[in-house]
């Protein structure tokens, strides 16, 4: 994955990483928006093509041996200070995996750095997840402990607040898309209503005070805003009558802005936003259920692997002594209490019961 030059130079929007691969060193171009919520950074790289749109390898390095890579004296470290001063030199700063690295950088190259902690992990665990196919030299050289260490704690309390009873180092390469697509449509479904909250509340009155379903407030907001485009909704019906007569005030009283100052980019983005908040619900609830059956099977997969040589069956699962979880799930219209059984570690876990023959 190559920029160009010109790209690399000018684009203030996006942040060098300096990443130590398994056989030497490589720069990239990482776009600021991952990097705005360390514990959601790991969405940006879930997979490859996800990666795609928010990092860009700018070169690679690689060294028979890295402690030689800040010495100047061998042509692999010559050409690894080239590539950071033609890239980094006055740029805000270059992130580094560790603080060591980055008194050498600032010191020997002049070149700030940034060391974060918190944000480096995040980041450094996704960018090994997808360097397979950014860095095609180390394809082959990814192991799954280079892969999943430093572990994304986003990651993990992400599966913790889906009762995704499987650690880090146990998910797939199918897993991590779904679990990550996911997590990333609830921020869509918190970021999208708080835009437009933001973005047009003082133009109708602020009615958003007085509806708090996000899905409800677009399609207030797009019928007084666009009505040309927005459906038809009969809030009479929908809401309470005083609240459908606090509407139509706000109807009247955006009716200026709507004609003057409202421009296509704006009808665009409300309409975009009303059709994220009425299809995404039930696509984010169609892919829990999708997780859910994933992790039954990578859970029955995992406890077939403790011993091979054992043959199992499934018997019928006696429930007297079992104890449960109980989980409560957001559909589009309505709620859904289910029920997960609880068998003795793997709480949360679908995985059907066997014995051994």
């Amino acid at each position: 994955m190559a920029m160009d030059d010109e790209y690399a130079y000018i684009n203030p929007e996006r942040t060098r990483t300096l990443l130590e691969t398994p056989s030497g060193f490589a720069l990239f171009d990482v776009d600021d928006d991952a990097l705005k919520e360390a514990d959601d950074t790991w969405v940006y790289f879930r997979d490859v093509d996800t990666a795609k749109n928010v990092m860009f390898t700018l070169g690679f390095v690689k060294f028979d041996d890295k402690t030689t890579a800040w010495d100047g004296q061998t042509g692999p470290s010559n050409e690894l200070i080239r590539l950071i001063r033609r890239y980094c030199k006055g740029r805000k700063h270059l992130i580094v995996q560790s603080a060591d690295i980055k008194v050498i950088i600032e010191e020997k190259l002049n070149v700030k750095c940034s060391y974060d902690k918190n944000v480096v992990d995040e980041l450094v665990w996704g960018m090994k997840n997808v360097l397979r196919e950014f860095i095609l030299q180390e394809k082959y050289n990814v192991t799954r402990e280079y892969r999943c260490l430093p572990v994304s704690k986003g990651l993990k309390q992400c599966l913790k607040d889906h009762l995704i009873n499987l650690s880090t180092t146990e998910l797939d390469a199918n897993f991590i898309p779904k679990i990550g697509l996911l997590h990333y449509l609830n921020i869509t479904l918190k970021q999208v209503p708080r835009m437009l909250r933001e973005s047009y509340g003082d133009h109708v009155c602020r009615i958003g005070e007085h509806i708090k379903s996000n899905s409800m407030y677009a399609r207030v907001l797009a019928r007084i805003l666009v009505p040309e485009l927005a459906p038809e909704y009969d809030f009479c019906k929908m809401l309470s009558p005083d609240l459908a007569l606090k509407i139509q005030e706000a109807d009247k009283s955006a009716t200026k802005y709507r004609d003057e100052q409202l421009t296509m980019h704006d009808r665009e983005i409300i309409m975009g936003a009303l059709s994220i908040l009425l299809s995404v619900p039930k696509q984010r609830d169609d892919i829990m259920i999708c997780v859910k059956l994933m992790e039954a099977e990578m859970c029955t997969r995992l406890m077939l692997l403790e011993d091979p040589h054992e043959k199992f069956v499934r018997v019928p699962t006696n429930l007297k002594h079992s104890t449960f979880r109980r989980t409560l799930l957001e559909t589009p219209s309505a709620y859904v209490g289910t029920v997960y059984r609880c068998k003795g570690s793997t709480s949360g876990c679908l995985s059907p019961r066997f014995r051994k023959c």
